[in-house]
């Protein structure tokens, strides 16, 4: 993720001189590249080292090639970029990037060429596909911090949104009789679920963060040491792993033990956000306290020999997950400092802006895929062009559905509509961020970050 966006920052200057910034060819180069390059990251990660030699190689033949490109039809802004999302690079491209990575794993899990040891652990232990279930958790909430603010309204809107979807999908699954493994969540439950069950709950803390930090930090606590002692004091882990689905409530038993690890995730990833995006130029000067943080964190709790466990999300998995995206966030934001002003790609800033809708899509996608093709019969090859035209399908669609300007969001009303009156400025009301949020205009650059995180970072 780093070699990509460093690449990108890299040789942002370069592409826009070899191509017109308004040019399709641009588009679809990037996302040759980076389809290429995750996938085969993903699929064959012994290849690491060679995607990274080939995309510094492209970086400097982009250079080289721009030497001798007419610099007349450059533009300051690539399409779809406002110019005050520029101080915010390094959490688009984290976005966006985590949300490719993630709907090519969702289909590539299911076919030979993905290693078996990067799929969802069982019981215990780490995985590639545990880290994006937690990733996606962690970047849900760390955008809350400052898109959603002290308003319930617009909580309630994409709580409500997230579990109508988990309900659809639901639906969907039961009446196409579609396989699918109950020990991830459960027999009913879906991540959709959890999502829209985090963002209402959300709602309270939201109140106690109002209150003062000092009562936000007392709640998040308690459930800590709620999630500890159910697991590892009374033993409610064995119920998890091992007790019979005879009611609803043990059907869908990872759904809601998990949800107490995901809603402590989330409220951490909350404050995480809460503390940098006020001030996103200084960003590389936070994430390393949050990363010593959930280090000394991760130690403590493993040194009574707990094991981080999806499953349950307990507390290794929550301060792992939380010292990997911070690390990340914290190269990211430092990439976008070395190369500012750093303008993503047009692949990554749509990906960001329609990153529910190309989950949705790959999700789709992926069951179509499952219920008419044998993915675990098909060869290496065939497998391998089948991963990368499902990719680019995804983002073709979701290229679509921004030049028709069509957005699932607007099922229900926006954050906007509900909250009208909250333009201008805006205090928080929490005792130790009380700081005021302007909402900038392009030609304001003061040193504290006045940038406005609009809906292209909601979850």
């Amino acid at each position: 993720m780093q070699t990509i966006t460093f690449c990108d920052a890299f040789t942002q200057k370069a592409r826009r001189k070899i191509f017109p910034a308004a040019d399709t060819l641009l588009f679809i180069t990037d996302s040759l590249v980076l389809v290429t390059a995750v996938t085969s990251t993903c699929c064959v990660p012994h290849s690491f080292p060679v995607v990274i030699v080939g995309l510094l190689l492209l970086a400097g033949v982009a250079h080289l090639r721009s030497r001798y490109t007419d610099t007349a039809h450059i533009h300051s802004v690539l399409p779809g970029q406002r110019q005050h999302d520029c101080v915010s690079s390094w959490l688009t491209s984290f976005r966006a990037l985590m949300m490719l990575t993630t709907c090519i794993v969702i289909f590539a899990v299911d076919l030979p060429i993905f290693p078996k040891e990067s799929a969802k652990s069982i019981k215990y232990g780490f995985t590639l596909m545990d880290l994006g279930v937690g990733a996606m958790t962690y970047a849900a909430g760390f955008v809350t911090g400052l898109q959603h603010r002290s308003t319930n309204s617009s909580l309630f809107s994409s709580g409500i949104l997230m579990l109508l979807l988990g309900l659809f999908r639901l639906i969907l699954v039961k009446m196409a009789d579609y396989h699918e493994q109950v020990i991830e969540y459960g027999v009913h439950w879906n991540f959709f679920f959890s999502l829209g069950a985090m963002f209402l709950l959300h709602s309270l803390f939201v109140i106690f963060d109002a209150l003062d930090e000092v009562v936000w930090g007392a709640a998040v606590v308690v459930l800590g040491f709620a999630n500890h002692f159910l697991f590892h004091t009374y033993d409610f882990a064995e119920f998890v792993f091992e007790a019979p689905r005879t009611n609803i409530f043990s059907q869908n038993r990872e759904g809601f033990f998990g949800l107490i690890g995901f809603v402590i995730l989330f409220q951490l990833a909350y404050r995480a956000g809460r503390t940098t995006l006020l001030c996103a130029e200084d960003a590389p000067r936070f994430f390393p306290r949050w990363c010593l943080a959930a280090l000394v964190g991760f130690i403590s709790v493993t040194q009574s020999g707990i094991s981080s466990s999806r499953r349950l999300v307990n507390l290794p998995y929550i301060f792992m997950v939380t010292f990997l995206c911070s690390a990340v966030l914290h190269i990211q934001a430092c990439i976008s400092k070395i190369f500012q002003p750093y303008r993503p790609s047009p692949v990554l800033l749509l990906l960001n802006r329609y990153a529910l809708e190309a989950f949705l899509i790959a999700n789709v996608l992926t069951g179509i895929a499952n219920q008419v093709i044998p993915l675990d019969k098909l060869n290496s090859l065939i497998a391998s062009l089948l991963l990368g035209g499902y990719t680019l399908a995804i983002l073709g669609v979701v290229k679509i559905m921004s030049h028709c300007d069509a957005r699932l969001k607007r099922v229900l009303p926006s954050p906007t509509q509900l909250n009208s009156s909250s333009r201008g400025q805006k205090t928080v009301t929490s005792k130790g961020l009380s700081r005021r949020l302007v909402y900038s205009t392009p030609d304001q650059s003061p040193r504290r970050s006045n940038t406005t995180f609009p809906s292209i970072y909601s979850p």
